[in-house]
Protein backbone atom coordinates (compact mmCIF):
# COMPACT_ATOMS: atom_id res chain seq x y z
CA UNK A 1 0.00 0.00 0.00
CA UNK A 2 2.77 2.24 0.72
CA UNK A 3 4.47 1.97 -2.21
CA UNK A 4 1.49 2.34 -4.13
CA UNK A 5 0.74 5.61 -2.24
CA UNK A 6 4.91 6.73 -3.11
CA UNK A 7 4.44 5.49 -6.92
CA UNK A 8 1.33 7.51 -7.69
CA UNK A 9 3.05 10.50 -5.99
CA UNK A 10 5.79 10.27 -7.77
CA UNK A 11 4.10 10.26 -10.72
CA UNK A 12 2.14 13.22 -10.47
CA UNK A 13 5.60 15.07 -9.52
CA UNK A 14 6.45 13.74 -12.58
CA UNK A 15 3.91 14.82 -14.51
CA UNK A 16 4.03 18.60 -13.15
CA UNK A 17 7.51 18.51 -14.04
CA UNK A 18 6.79 17.71 -17.60
CA UNK A 19 3.99 20.08 -17.81
CA UNK A 20 6.00 22.95 -16.58
CA UNK A 21 9.02 22.12 -18.95
CA UNK A 22 7.29 21.05 -22.15
CA UNK A 23 6.53 23.97 -24.78
CA UNK A 24 3.49 25.09 -24.93
CA UNK A 25 3.20 25.66 -28.82
CA UNK A 26 1.80 29.28 -29.92
CA UNK A 27 0.53 31.52 -27.29
CA UNK A 28 -2.78 32.00 -25.80
CA UNK A 29 -4.79 35.06 -26.34
CA UNK A 30 -6.27 36.30 -23.38
CA UNK A 31 -9.35 38.72 -23.45
CA UNK A 32 -10.02 40.92 -20.75
CA UNK A 33 -12.54 43.81 -20.73
CA UNK A 34 -11.38 47.22 -18.54
CA UNK A 35 -12.49 47.05 -14.83
CA UNK A 36 -11.02 49.60 -12.46
CA UNK A 37 -8.71 49.23 -10.61
CA UNK A 38 -8.02 45.36 -11.61
CA UNK A 39 -7.73 46.05 -15.45
CA UNK A 40 -6.98 49.43 -16.64
CA UNK A 41 -6.52 50.58 -20.20
CA UNK A 42 -2.75 51.11 -20.81
CA UNK A 43 -2.72 52.08 -24.44
CA UNK A 44 -2.79 49.57 -26.68
CA UNK A 45 -2.58 46.76 -24.04
CA UNK A 46 -4.29 45.73 -20.93
CA UNK A 47 -2.70 46.85 -17.86
CA UNK A 48 -3.21 46.34 -13.88
CA UNK A 49 -2.94 43.85 -11.38
CA UNK A 50 -5.17 40.89 -12.87
CA UNK A 51 -3.12 41.00 -16.09
CA UNK A 52 0.10 41.20 -14.78
CA UNK A 53 -0.23 38.39 -12.31
CA UNK A 54 -1.99 36.08 -14.83
CA UNK A 55 0.77 37.11 -17.32
CA UNK A 56 4.13 36.33 -14.42
CA UNK A 57 1.61 32.66 -13.20
CA UNK A 58 1.07 31.45 -16.90
CA UNK A 59 4.84 32.38 -18.10
CA UNK A 60 6.18 30.25 -14.82
CA UNK A 61 4.44 27.38 -16.40
CA UNK A 62 5.71 28.01 -20.00
CA UNK A 63 2.47 29.71 -21.26
CA UNK A 64 3.06 32.86 -23.25
CA UNK A 65 -0.43 35.00 -23.12
CA UNK A 66 -1.19 37.80 -25.54
CA UNK A 67 -3.19 40.13 -23.80
CA UNK A 68 -5.83 41.97 -25.26
CA UNK A 69 -8.54 44.59 -24.21
CA UNK A 70 -11.70 43.66 -25.39
CA UNK A 71 -15.58 44.42 -24.35
CA UNK A 72 -17.32 41.17 -22.63
CA UNK A 73 -19.77 40.94 -25.33
CA UNK A 74 -16.92 40.54 -28.49
CA UNK A 75 -14.67 38.24 -26.16
CA UNK A 76 -17.08 35.98 -25.59
CA UNK A 77 -18.15 35.49 -28.83
CA UNK A 78 -14.53 35.43 -30.45
CA UNK A 79 -13.52 32.58 -27.53
CA UNK A 80 -16.84 30.71 -28.59
CA UNK A 81 -15.59 30.71 -32.43
CA UNK A 82 -11.59 30.30 -32.12
CA UNK A 83 -9.56 27.60 -30.08
CA UNK A 84 -5.82 29.42 -28.61
CA UNK A 85 -8.80 32.08 -27.35
CA UNK A 86 -9.82 32.38 -23.33
CA UNK A 87 -11.38 35.22 -21.40
CA UNK A 88 -10.14 36.73 -17.99
CA UNK A 89 -11.92 37.54 -15.24
CA UNK A 90 -15.39 35.70 -16.21
CA UNK A 91 -18.45 35.88 -14.13
CA UNK A 92 -19.51 32.13 -14.20
CA UNK A 93 -22.71 31.52 -16.01
CA UNK A 94 -24.65 28.05 -16.93
CA UNK A 95 -25.39 29.14 -20.56
CA UNK A 96 -21.50 29.81 -21.06
CA UNK A 97 -20.67 26.34 -20.20
CA UNK A 98 -22.14 24.82 -23.53
CA UNK A 99 -19.50 26.61 -25.68
CA UNK A 100 -16.52 27.27 -23.33
CA UNK A 101 -14.21 25.37 -20.62
CA UNK A 102 -14.14 26.86 -17.40
CA UNK A 103 -10.41 26.38 -16.64
CA UNK A 104 -9.90 27.90 -12.88
CA UNK A 105 -11.43 30.84 -10.83
CA UNK A 106 -8.74 33.63 -11.05
CA UNK A 107 -10.48 35.99 -8.17
CA UNK A 108 -13.55 36.85 -5.73
CA UNK A 109 -15.85 39.13 -6.39
CA UNK A 110 -18.20 40.61 -3.92
CA UNK A 111 -21.15 42.45 -4.56
CA UNK A 112 -22.15 45.13 -2.28
CA UNK A 113 -24.94 47.37 -1.67
CA UNK A 114 -24.03 50.96 -1.69
CA UNK A 115 -25.43 54.24 -0.65
CA UNK A 116 -24.44 58.09 -1.17
CA UNK A 117 -22.57 58.71 2.22
CA UNK A 118 -25.76 60.02 4.67
CA UNK A 119 -28.20 58.13 3.07
CA UNK A 120 -30.90 57.37 5.46
CA UNK A 121 -32.47 54.00 3.98
CA UNK A 122 -32.30 51.24 6.35
CA UNK A 123 -30.41 47.13 5.21
CA UNK A 124 -30.29 44.29 6.93
CA UNK A 125 -31.35 41.90 4.28
CA UNK A 126 -31.20 41.46 0.62
CA UNK A 127 -35.65 41.58 0.52
CA UNK A 128 -34.98 44.93 2.33
CA UNK A 129 -34.08 46.18 -1.05
CA UNK A 130 -37.71 46.08 -2.42
CA UNK A 131 -38.61 49.34 -0.40
CA UNK A 132 -36.02 51.41 -2.66
CA UNK A 133 -34.49 52.32 -6.34
CA UNK A 134 -32.26 49.74 -7.14
CA UNK A 135 -29.67 49.76 -9.86
CA UNK A 136 -27.49 46.47 -10.27
CA UNK A 137 -24.85 45.45 -12.66
CA UNK A 138 -25.87 42.69 -14.96
CA UNK A 139 -24.43 39.17 -13.49
CA UNK A 140 -26.37 36.51 -14.04
CA UNK A 141 -26.44 35.38 -10.14
CA UNK A 142 -27.17 38.64 -8.99
CA UNK A 143 -30.30 38.65 -11.47
CA UNK A 144 -31.16 35.31 -10.24
CA UNK A 145 -30.90 36.62 -6.21
CA UNK A 146 -33.04 39.84 -6.99
CA UNK A 147 -35.89 37.84 -8.93
CA UNK A 148 -36.17 35.38 -5.90
CA UNK A 149 -36.20 37.80 -3.69
CA UNK A 150 -38.69 39.56 -5.63
CA UNK A 151 -36.68 42.94 -5.98
CA UNK A 152 -37.61 45.64 -8.72
CA UNK A 153 -34.33 46.95 -10.48
CA UNK A 154 -32.55 48.81 -13.04
CA UNK A 155 -30.15 46.87 -14.79
CA UNK A 156 -26.44 48.97 -15.75
CA UNK A 157 -25.93 49.06 -19.46
CA UNK A 158 -22.24 50.30 -18.36
CA UNK A 159 -21.28 48.73 -15.08
CA UNK A 160 -18.85 51.66 -14.42
CA UNK A 161 -21.17 54.47 -14.58
CA UNK A 162 -23.11 52.96 -11.92
CA UNK A 163 -21.64 55.55 -9.09
CA UNK A 164 -22.16 58.62 -11.11
CA UNK A 165 -25.51 57.28 -11.67
CA UNK A 166 -25.88 56.94 -7.94
CA UNK A 167 -24.47 60.15 -7.40
CA UNK A 168 -26.82 61.81 -9.72
CA UNK A 169 -29.87 60.57 -7.60
CA UNK A 170 -30.74 57.99 -10.58
CA UNK A 171 -31.52 55.31 -8.00
CA UNK A 172 -31.10 55.20 -4.08
CA UNK A 173 -28.84 51.80 -4.07
CA UNK A 174 -26.29 50.53 -6.54
CA UNK A 175 -25.54 46.82 -6.38
CA UNK A 176 -22.18 46.24 -7.53
CA UNK A 177 -18.50 45.14 -7.14
CA UNK A 178 -15.60 46.17 -4.88
CA UNK A 179 -14.51 47.90 -8.17
CA UNK A 180 -17.07 51.41 -7.41
CA UNK A 181 -15.80 51.84 -4.21
CA UNK A 182 -11.94 51.89 -4.92
CA UNK A 183 -12.60 54.73 -7.48
CA UNK A 184 -14.64 56.48 -5.64
CA UNK A 185 -12.89 56.52 -2.54
CA UNK A 186 -11.68 60.09 -2.85
CA UNK A 187 -14.27 61.44 -5.29
CA UNK A 188 -16.55 64.42 -4.41
CA UNK A 189 -19.30 62.16 -3.67
CA UNK A 190 -17.76 59.29 -1.89
CA UNK A 191 -19.95 55.86 -1.67
CA UNK A 192 -20.82 53.86 1.79
CA UNK A 193 -21.05 50.25 1.60
CA UNK A 194 -24.32 49.04 3.21
CA UNK A 195 -24.81 45.47 2.99
CA UNK A 196 -23.09 42.27 1.04
CA UNK A 197 -25.87 41.28 -1.34
CA UNK A 198 -23.55 38.33 -3.19
CA UNK A 199 -20.25 36.50 -3.09
CA UNK A 200 -19.51 34.99 -6.41
CA UNK A 201 -16.26 34.45 -8.48
CA UNK A 202 -14.62 34.88 -11.57
CA UNK A 203 -12.96 32.68 -13.73
CA UNK A 204 -10.64 31.85 -16.85
CA UNK A 205 -12.53 30.74 -19.73
CA UNK A 206 -11.39 28.81 -23.10
CA UNK A 207 -12.37 27.93 -26.29
CA UNK A 208 -12.98 23.81 -25.68
CA UNK A 209 -10.66 22.94 -28.44
CA UNK A 210 -7.15 24.60 -27.00
CA UNK A 211 -4.57 22.87 -26.85
CA UNK A 212 -4.85 20.14 -24.03
CA UNK A 213 -1.10 21.06 -23.20
CA UNK A 214 -1.99 24.92 -22.56
CA UNK A 215 -5.49 23.83 -20.41
CA UNK A 216 -3.43 21.90 -18.43
CA UNK A 217 -0.72 24.53 -17.94
CA UNK A 218 -2.79 27.16 -17.25
CA UNK A 219 -4.97 25.04 -14.62
CA UNK A 220 -2.07 24.34 -12.78
CA UNK A 221 -0.76 28.24 -12.81
CA UNK A 222 -4.28 29.23 -11.36
CA UNK A 223 -4.13 26.84 -8.28
CA UNK A 224 -4.44 30.09 -5.83
CA UNK A 225 -6.26 32.28 -8.06
CA UNK A 226 -4.26 35.49 -9.13
CA UNK A 227 -3.25 35.24 -5.88
CA UNK A 228 -0.36 33.57 -5.31
CA UNK A 229 2.65 34.26 -2.95
CA UNK A 230 4.70 35.15 -5.76
CA UNK A 231 2.09 37.92 -6.76
CA UNK A 232 2.08 40.35 -4.23
CA UNK A 233 4.79 42.27 -5.21
CA UNK A 234 2.24 43.21 -8.19
CA UNK A 235 -1.33 44.06 -5.96
CA UNK A 236 1.58 46.21 -3.61
CA UNK A 237 2.44 48.06 -6.48
CA UNK A 238 -0.97 48.78 -7.25
CA UNK A 239 -1.73 50.00 -3.96
CA UNK A 240 -3.70 46.98 -3.25
CA UNK A 241 -1.62 44.90 -0.48
CA UNK A 242 -4.32 45.31 2.12
CA UNK A 243 -6.48 43.74 -0.31
CA UNK A 244 -4.34 41.11 -1.74
CA UNK A 245 -4.47 39.97 2.14
CA UNK A 246 -7.72 39.93 2.67
CA UNK A 247 -8.18 37.80 -0.30
CA UNK A 248 -5.69 35.24 1.07
CA UNK A 249 -7.24 34.86 4.10
CA UNK A 250 -11.31 35.15 3.21
CA UNK A 251 -11.11 33.38 0.27
CA UNK A 252 -11.05 29.49 -0.75
CA UNK A 253 -9.87 29.95 -3.78
CA UNK A 254 -6.58 31.62 -2.99
CA UNK A 255 -6.20 28.47 -0.49
CA UNK A 256 -3.96 25.66 -1.85
CA UNK A 257 -5.37 22.11 -2.86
Amino acid sequence: MRAATYLRALLALMCCALLQAAPSGEPVTVMVESYPPFVNEGGTAPAGPYVQAFTQLAAAQGVAARMQLVPIRRALLMAEKSPGHCVLALNYAAETTEVLLYLGRVAPMYVWAYAKRGWSGRLTRVGDLKRYRVGAINMAELRLLLEQEGVAYEPLQISGKGAQMLAAGRFDVLLSDIGPALETANSVAPLERRLVVLRADRWLACHPKTSPLVVAKLRLALREGLFAESTEPIWSRHGLSDYYQQVRREWPGATKP
